[in-house]
């Protein structure tokens, strides 16, 4: 895969930038874009790595920036999608990591999306962790629901005109140089660092009298888990991140806690001290 080299010099000018995400409930996607909208840069292109046929090999990078976000799994970038992002091609041009979770931490994920890009060729410009509305929220136990609200898009907005501030000002690519601390993996994710959403929830509970069989639930599942004739779910292939839950006009379809309501309290209990966003540059 060919590259393009940018050139990171005094007074750089942001025309283009390019989103890369994976989004099933559409928390991060709105997040990146509220980034970009920021930087007051064009949008060149959109990679939506939810669509399970745009995680193969990625186009090399064309615009002046990278803003490569992901939600936050257990701690870290969802397991799934390191083939993906260890296939892509940086060029030597600057790239901004997000990390969306949903307010109980998150972890090592900016850590890992940085330690990815710059072994691809990226150069590393800035990160930010923003909240959203935790996978596992429900009407009994909501987890940072509603999130981001305008507050957190306001923030990643502002974030985006600090990244271009950055780069405005750089002299050169060591001038981008920025320090992410080191994060911890939360306690679920130590316990169970492949399967704890599995661990905590079933597939979502399907209600079939509820059902108008228009087939959101199928067309939005990432990982291709719904049978788009029966509707059923593969257990194997379902990661929990219940898009179809969110999709479903008729609420046909609804978390299911493994448990009781343990993980449902366990959640509420994490997530009760509220957080902001907070970025590094």
């Amino acid at each position: 895969m060919g590259s393009q080299h940018s050139e990171i010099g005094c007074n750089m000018e942001l025309k283009t930038v390019e989103l890369i995400y994976f989004s099933p409930t559409g928390t991060t996607r709105e997040t990146v874009r509220a980034v970009a909208e920021g930087t007051g840069a064009s949008i060149l292109r959109e990679t939506d790595l939810t669509r399970k046929e745009n995680r193969g090999p990625l186009p090399a990078a064309c615009a002046d920036l990278l803003i490569l976000g992901v939600p936050v799994y257990a701690g870290r970038v969802p397991a799934f999608l390191l083939s993906c992002l260890n296939g892509m091609d940086g060029g030597g041009r600057p790239a901004v990591f997000v990390a969306v979770y949903g307010g109980i931490d998150y972890g090592v994920t900016l850590n890992e999306l940085a330690e990815i890009a710059e072994a691809r060729g990226f150069v590393p410009a800035a990160a930010g962790a923003f909240l959203g509305q935790h996978s596992f929220s429900t009407p009994d136990f909501p987890v940072e629901a509603g999130r981001p609200n305008e507050k957190d898009l306001a923030a990643a907005q502002e974030f985006g005109r600090k990244i271009t501030q950055k780069l405005f000002a750089a002299k050169d690519a060591s001038a981008l140089s920025f320090l992410i601390p080191k994060g911890k993996i939360p306690l679920p994710g130590r316990i169970l660092p492949k399967s704890a959403a599995k661990a905590f929830a079933r597939p979502p509970r399907f209600q079939l009298e509820f059902c108008p069989r228009c087939g959101a639930c199928a067309r939005i599942c990432p990982m291709g888990a719904i049978d788009p004739n029966t509707l059923r779910i593969d257990e194997k292939a379902c990661i929990r991140c219940f898009a179809c839950v969110r999709a479903c006009p008729k609420g046909a379809r609804a978390v299911q806690f493994r448990f009781g309501s343990l993980p449902g309290r366990f959640l509420q209990r994490e997530s009760k001290q509220k957080k902001e966003a907070r970025y590094f540059l």
